[in-house]
């Protein structure tokens, strides 16, 4: 049977890794670094390391009167140089950095997200946890604010991952809103590049009765919550099916997860 036509994801350029200049343990970075090397190689796309460094807050450590910025951002550029020259990576270029007045978690969100759209990126790559240091891109909830208000895909990745040099299968949670269906669509398109196949997981959820906290109660039946629960689960092995057959359609794949009981 011919190959059906390769999908092409939603966006399409460069990874734009956001990097930390300032991490003294390359090896972090070693995990993210396979992954983004599996995904750059099935998209043929180029890395475009950021980083963003700003002297708010330091200007004790330099007792001097000189600006602090210029250095920051050479001292930056070199050490993210140097450090993912041992990362033995292809078709990465030298880094972008980017002088910030501030640098909160809102602040560099926004520059990262603010470069990748210029960029056209396909995909934000960035660590998922903070590595004990005080600088960009470790800072608590960086990543959870990332994913809150990013347009493009992000590729999160743990610094404790095992990340296999191929990726041959994408796991999809999916709650079937017309939002996870943005997802999923954008989802197919790299997953087919990646020559993956895709895993769909739903847990369907007990609806709960609603309770006050006033003097006026409202009762719900069980009768009636057990009849929504039954609409809700018919509604959501329709979505399945959809699914499965629009991944079928883009070349792609697709199965449910084991755990996804009475989606079969």
């Amino acid at each position: 049977m011919p190959r059906k036509k390769r999908a092409v994801p939603k966006r399409s350029g460069p990874i734009v890794w956001a990097i930390d200049p300032f991490e003294a343990r390359n090896a972090h970075r070693a995990p993210l670094a396979k992954a983004v090397k599996a995904v750059s190689r099935g998209l043929s796309a180029r890395v475009l390391p950021f980083s963003v460094v700003s002297p708010a807050g330091l200007e004790w450590l330099v007792p001097t009167t000189a600006p602090l910025a210029p250095e920051l951002a050479d001292f930056g550029r070199r050490a993210v140089s140097r450090d993912l020259k041992k990362l033995h990576l292809r078709d990465i270029e030298k880094p972008t950095i980017k002088i910030a007045e501030h640098a909160s978690r809102r602040d560099l969100v926004k520059n990262v997200l603010d470069f990748a759209s210029r960029e056209h990126a396909s995909l934000v790559a960035v660590n998922t946890r903070r590595l004990l240091s005080p600088l960009p891109f470790k800072v608590g909830g960086f990543v959870e604010s990332l994913l809150g208000s990013s347009d493009i895909p992000v590729l999160a990745v743990s610094p404790k991952a095992k990340v296999s040099p191929i990726i041959r299968r994408v796991l999809f949670a999916t709650d079937f809103s017309r939002r996870s269906k943005r997802a999923f669509q954008q989802a197919l398109g790299i997953t087919h590049a990646l020559g993956a196949e895709m895993v769909l997981f739903h847990l369907d959820v007990p609806i709960e009765a609603p309770f006050s906290y006033t003097d006026v109660t409202i009762g719900i039946s069980e009768a009636f919550i057990e009849d929504a629960e039954r609409a809700a689960q018919a509604h959501n092995r329709r979505a399945a099916r959809r699914w499965l057959a629009e991944a079928s359609k883009a070349g792609v794949r697709c199965t449910l997860a084991k755990g996804a009981r009475g989606y079969q």
